[in-house]
């Protein structure tokens, strides 16, 4: 039985969406679908912000979606893109970006590096995320994230290099960002408060995490004491990214802590609540890096990116912030409110390769779900949602939104995003 039993309203909803929506052809990153997108100037030329969740990581069109928003954004002036991934992950992506240099890509950890890991302790996960490290499709996933980053490389080529990316989740796999630190203290590393910093970095043979964690904090202790004398000796640019990524090197280790052993949902949600935090911090330091004048882009999960993640209803085992944290994008929207303009991409059907045992990687309809009722519209749109007449009543009440082949969650989705970006069928990642 339909969701919605008021079929005028949902033949209102369809005839609303069909005179609206911007048509899309198949394959998406085509010419004549990049120049449809001007359809959206209007929309986001006053926005600072613009968030482009996904649905499902683990599906290959999220790709193409994303290459295609991305091409048309920094066109735009979006040239600051980030991206759910851990800090050392993106700063080997944007060496990448701005040298050509395939070699930074060899060395992103959540592309299955390994240099910087403990060789005397195994800090995989053991309990609910198990799966993630003994059955990740790693080997399509970095293929598809190798290939985004040559087409962002392209988009940048062509808008004259202007386009800096960065990461802003954990490390997944915590460890290189001591590589990364070496490198930034190496100009300067026989100063004696250098040598210091780089004693207390030192890993310790045999410490547990918890040790680690302890001897992090007391090296961003010494750092924030002796934060003049770096700015001195490394620039001021160059002293905060020291900083920022001794931080993030303390918050992965403090996470994986917390969220590996987890075997069940209340214990998970405490690393969730922490890896939301460094998520804050991480995306706030790099707009205050940026500067109030800089256009971001944020990709995500729809959920992270939730412009009100409080109002949206599921079942969620550990969701965004483990239900103790603001998600990432309500956090922002609260920050910033009118400066974000949010995109949802959804599906309809197909299947991914997401490697949990207690989820399906099967995506199939559900009658009278906002994403079938998308698919009889079109196999590929975009649909502004904000317009100057009034919203219709079914799209101001919470409807079901499929996402990642589970049971979905409800929500108005006029109060999450501004506009949604719909693929009919989806397909796992390729390799």
């Amino acid at each position: 039985m339909p969701l919605f039993s008021n079929d005028r309203a949902i033949r209102e909803l369809k005839a609303w969406m069909s005179e609206r929506a911007i048509r899309l052809e198949l394959p998406l990153r085509s010419e004549r679908n990049f120049e449809r997108l001007a359809a959206l100037d209007t929309a986001i030329a006053a926005k600072r912000i613009v968030y482009l969740g996904e649905p499902d990581h683990f599906i290959h069109e999220k790709y193409d979606y994303r290459l295609l928003m991305l091409r048309y954004l920094v066109s735009r002036g979006w040239n600051h893109i980030g991206e759910e991934m851990g800090l050392v992950d993106g700063y080997r992506i944007n060496k990448f970006l701005a040298s050509g240099d395939s070699d930074y890509l060899d060395r992103v950890p959540m592309y299955g590096y390994k240099g910087g890991q403990r060789a005397d302790r195994d800090d995989s996960a053991t309990g609910l995320l198990q799966d993630s490290f003994l059955a990740f499709p790693l080997a399509p996933f970095v293929a598809e994230q190798r290939s985004f980053a040559r087409g962002l490389r392209d988009i940048a080529i062509a808008n004259s290099g202007q386009l800096s990316f960065f990461g802003f989740d954990i490390d997944a796999l915590p460890g290189a960002g001591y590589e990364v630190l070496a490198e930034m203290l190496a100009p300067v590393a026989d100063d004696a408060l250098e040598s210091k910093i780089l004693g207390t970095l030192a890993r310790v043979p045999g410490e547990t995490r918890v040790e680690e964690v302890a001897r992090l904090d007391i090296a961003i202790q010494m750092i924030d004491a002796e934060l003049a004398t770096l700015s001195q000796l490394l620039g001021s640019t160059r002293s905060a990214d020291v900083v920022r990524f001794a931080r993030a090197l303390r918050d992965s280790f403090h996470y994986t802590q917390a969220a590996y052993p987890a075997s069940d949902w209340p214990s998970l949600n405490v690393g969730m609540a922490l890896r939301e935090e460094a998520m804050h911090r991480n995306v706030r330091a790099r707009f205050a890096e940026a500067g109030t004048g800089a256009k971001s882009v944020l990709m995500s999960h729809n959920l992270h990116l939730a412009k009100d993640f409080d109002r949206i209803k599921g079942n969620f085992g550990a969701g965004p912030g483990g239900g103790r944290v603001t998600a990432l994008g309500t956090y922002l929207n609260r920050m910033l409110p009118g400066q974000i303009f949010s995109v949802w991409m959804l599906c309809n059907r197909g299947r991914d390769c997401q490697p949990f045992s207690f989820c399906t990687s099967e995506i199939k309809p559900v009658d009278g779900s906002l994403n079938s009722i998308l698919s009889e519209i079109g196999p590929a749109l975009i649909l502004p949602l904000h317009t100057d007449g009034p919203i219709l009543a079914l799209l101001d009440s919470k409807m079901l939104v499929q996402m990642d082949g589970q049971p979905g969650v409800r929500a108005t989705i006029a109060e999450q995003a501004d506009a949604i970006f719909f693929i009919d069928e989806v397909s796992p990642l390729r390799t």
